[in-house]
């Protein structure tokens, strides 16, 4: 995670309320099982709570996909320009660059 994720992640309204997801890390874990695993909010609070991540409602995953996309878009946008290394199955394009 880039330096000043955590602090960014309150400062954005990601982690406003703490509760079953105490910290950014388990944020984004979140956000990968839905986009991997999950594909529904339903399936991904199973998926939470299969994991021991922790214990959630269709709506709390809902709502925290509300609240967490300024903190996701700095993420990425920090990781790339910090020159954070990407898993090697994974690759960053660039969207820019083709307009």
């Amino acid at each position: 995670m880039p330096e000043g994720g955590e602090d960014t992640a309150k400062e954005l309204g990601a982690l406003l309320r703490i509760r079953e997801i105490k910290n950014p890390t388990d944020l984004l874990r979140l956000v990968f099982l839905y986009l991997t695993e999950g594909k529904s909010f339903s399936g991904t609070a199973a998926l939470l709570k299969l994991t021991g991540i922790g214990s959630m409602t269709k709506k709390a995953v809902f709502t925290r996909f509300q609240t967490c996309g300024a903190w996701l878009r700095w993420l990425g946008e920090n990781s790339y320009r910090n020159n954070q290394r990407i898993p090697g199955h994974l690759r960053y394009r660039d969207f820019e660059k083709k307009r």
